[in-house]
């Protein structure tokens, strides 16, 4: 589902800001950092994200997923725990577990 925030074309700068580094921004722009899979599998482990976990109990937020460097594994992580369970793998149980934000129009597309 997606929400529109109404605006006033000039009325505030920061809107104006975020639009344009939604529309048509660069990759040192927007500050985008690729995290490595060997330090994503680390932070997800350091964190206690790990398949002997019920991560369909947890709520992990990925702020700005770009290419999906973080939140793949993670949702990776989140089947294969899911798999365990009676009823794990059901899409109402799954659905709340994780969330991802990107701002950049473009890299949103691509990943979704």
């Amino acid at each position: 589902m997606w929400v529109t925030q109404p605006s006033f074309q000039g009325f505030c700068p920061i809107t104006e800001a975020v639009e344009r580094l939604a529309r048509d921004s660069s990759i040192e722009e927007r500050g985008a950092v690729y995290t490595r899979r060997e330090v994503v599998d680390f932070i997800l482990d350091l964190v206690g994200y790990t398949v002997d976990q019920p991560l369909a109990d947890c709520r992990l937020l990925e702020p700005a997923f770009g290419g999906g460097d973080f939140i793949l594994p993670a949702v990776g992580r989140l089947l294969s725990a899911a798999q365990r369970e009676a009823d794990g793998l059901s899409f109402e149980r799954l659905a709340p577990a994780i969330r991802g934000v990107e701002i950049h129009r473009e890299t949103l597309e691509r990943n979704r």
